[in-house]
């Protein structure tokens, strides 16, 4: 076939659609592993701060100083 108009164009859009389709749920994975790493993270952090004291007046510390104490 003159132009290469035949089966082979066709496959390549196919797999190209099936390549972007993977790679979108893979980066949905990826966004939701994230989410709970950060989760995970911050209940971390919370829970070190609930076993350092702090008086009433000072405020939340931040990861930085937290782990500086």
């Amino acid at each position: 076939m003159v132009g290469g108009g035949g089966y082979g164009e066709r496959k390549k859009v196919v797999l190209k659609k099936r390549k972007r389709i993977r790679t979108e749920i893979q980066k949905e994975a990826a966004n939701l592993r994230e989410r709970r790493r950060m989760k995970d993270l911050n209940a971390a952090f919370e829970a070190l701060r609930k076993l350092i004291p702090l008086l009433p007046y000072e405020k939340k510390l931040s990861r930085v100083e937290l782990l500086s104490k």
